[in-house]
């Protein structure tokens, strides 16, 4: 196995100014760093367990989380540590526009990662009731019809480019085109529109919630097997060897093979030498 599953190469910036003060600085330095990482989390090769948190605001409209800043992160460490006292790996932000319940808040990200959730199409033509094996039996098969849905890039949401690469690569699954191990057969549709956690929880209820991941660069694609919420019954998802069902386990081997040089896709990789 390999001990650096990731390598994440990292533009930065930070300003140069002599002065104590607050006001816009005229000097900056650009530097990259490279650095190897180990398993995103500790789990390994299984679905992490997310605690939803919307008394605490990790972004707002007009806000910068549409930026990779470092200031969006440290709000985000007291309720991660409580989540990790909980038995959680990370956290999922909702957000609320100050009227909903908590049912009614939005789900936006995982942890620093982007979110997804895989849900049977009400006109689908195959139903998934009798577990993870029958789903991935009609799955293969192509006898169901599948939501993707994201939240939508509002400025609330990093524009990530593993979220980016994700919704490309399942917008071209084709019988021509086929992704990784999906039945060309298979309708996908990708929703960039926004929902709540109360929509999970009726999804879930319905047997149609099928999968969910969070997607970044280091973590790839990680898979996400149940959600805890204070007060309210945990969403559980169902479970997959190896941590991801067959939606994210295909996005995770496409990407790690246009990564690793095995297949080419578009113009995402050029030969250097």
């Amino acid at each position: 196995m390999n001990p650096f599953p990731s390598f994440p190469i990292s533009t930065c910036s930070r300003l140069l100014v002599v002065a104590l003060g607050v006001a816009p600085s005229d000097e900056a330095m650009l530097y990259v760093i490279l650095s190897p990482t180990g398993p995103y989390f500790r789990t390994g090769a299984k679905a992490v367990r997310l605690l939803a948190v919307g008394d605490h605001v990790r972004s707002w409209p007009g806000g910068t989380a549409g930026y990779k800043l470092g200031i969006n992160y440290p709000a985000c460490f007291s309720p991660q540590q409580e989540a990790a006292k909980r038995g959680y790996q990370q956290v999922l932000w909702l957000l609320g526009d100050g009227n909903r319940d908590f049912l009614g808040m939005k789900v936006t990200e995982a942890g620093s990662m982007n979110f997804f959730v895989v849900v049977r199409r009400e006109d689908g033509n195959g139903a998934c009731h009798g577990g993870t094996m029958l789903y991935y039996r009609y799955l293969m098969r192509g006898f169901l019809g599948l939501d993707i849905i994201t939240p939508p890039l509002d400025g609330t949401i990093l524009p990530g480019v593993t979220r980016d690469s994700c919704i490309t690569l399942l917008r071209s699954h084709s019988p021509d085109s086929p992704i990784d191990s999906l039945s060309p057969d298979i309708a996908v549709r990708v929703h960039e529109i926004p929902f709540t956690i109360g929509d999970m929880y009726k999804w879930s209820s319905e047997d149609r919630l099928l999968e969910a991941f969070g997607v970044g660069t280091a973590a790839v694609v990680s898979g996400v097997g149940a959600i805890g919420l204070d007060g309210h019954p945990d969403i559980d998802i169902p479970e997959y060897n190896g941590g991801l069902g067959p939606v994210g386990t295909a996005l995770y081997n496409r990407i790690t093979d246009i990564q690793e040089g095995k297949i080419e896709f578009r113009d995402w990789s050029y030969v250097c030498a």
